[in-house]
């Protein structure tokens, strides 16, 4: 998907591996102050990545595992607020709709309860702590499991 020199990929681990790796790096363990350890948790070479472009810099990413769980969803800092984690967000919804995945879930940071609530999550459980920062389950449906009533 290409929109206003925005592009989104589906991007091979193998291939996109050290751009996934610095753009996550940037954010959650230079920003964020994850560990090392727990940002990278050996998971990847199993999972569906996306990558989002801005030209040839990477400004965003996400992950998808097949339970339907999205997890390691960064955007840059300094381009937060312009609507690149909803593009990405979408594509990741387009994906699984095309992909036969009945729902997404994911651990939202508090900070990011609002995003994702725009985008139709609904809460699913306590707030937790994982890496010293605040989370909440979250979860949507992305294919109608039949008629309605």
């Amino acid at each position: 998907m290409s929109t206003n020199g925005i592009d989104i990929i589906i991007a091979e681990w193998s291939l996109y591996q050290k751009t996934l790796i610095k753009l996550r790096k940037t954010v959650f363990i230079l920003e964020q102050g994850v560990p090392i350890d727990l940002e990278q948790d050996n998971l990847d070479h199993d999972l569906i990545h996306f990558l989002v472009r801005d030209g040839r810099h990477a400004i965003g990413c996400a992950r998808l595992h097949k339970n339907g769980k999205i997890s390691r969803m960064a955007v840059l800092d300094h381009i937060r607020s312009e609507g690149i984690g909803t593009l990405l967000l979408n594509f990741i919804h387009d994906y699984a709709t095309q992909n036969n995945f009945r729902e997404l879930h994911l651990n939202a940071q508090k900070h990011a309860l609002r995003f994702y609530e725009k985008a139709g999550y609904k809460t699913d459980g306590a707030v937790f702590f994982e890496a010293g920062i605040r989370h909440i389950p979250m979860r949507i449906s992305v294919i109608a499991v039949g008629p309605g009533p």
